[in-house]
Order: structure tokens, then sequence, then C-alpha cells
């Protein structure tokens, strides 16, 4: 099954390892120059940051759409997984 990312962007949901709001991340584009492939999906702030691995290579896509609709999409509906609130 395939998730909508925003943009033009679909990706197996099989090859998530975690979607985050963008408040709760620290910068990821330092902390991934060489080892990740960085993906904008948004000219805005995004709202969401997906990281995959797929082919034994990783990916991290900043998405325009909320981490809470992403999830929802990928049919997590598990309270716990959907907390918003940053600590």
């Amino acid at each position: 099954m395939f998730l909508h990312l925003g943009g033009d962007c679909d990706i197996l949901i099989s090859d998530i390892i975690f979607i985050l709001d963008s408040k709760c991340s620290y910068d990821l584009k330092k902390a991934s120059e060489g080892i990740y492939e960085t993906i904008n999906l948004t000219e805005q702030n995004p709202k969401s940051i997906i990281v995959t691995n797929c082919d034994n290579k990783f990916y991290v896509y900043y998405s325009p759409i909320s981490s809470i609709t992403l999830l929802k999409r990928a049919g997590i509906s598990n309270p716990a997984f959907l907390e918003t609130e940053v600590i």
C-alpha cells in the first residue's frame, strides 16, 4: 500500500521507519548530510518529517501534510501513536 506525502510523491508504507511532527525534530538536514537523501516536498515550513528505508538507502522527506494526517492515511489509528503534545 502506498502513502501520499504531498506534491507528486507516494511511498510504500512498508518502507516507513518513522513519521515525526516537524516541531518534534532537531535539524535532520545537518545530521543527515551524506547519510540520507533529503527530499523537500514543500516550499514552506514542513509539517512532518518522514524517514524511510528503500533498498538499503535512507530517505528523509519533508512534507506539507501533518504527521497526524499521514498516520491516519496509513491506517494507524491507535491513540498512542497519535500523540501531538511536544515536550
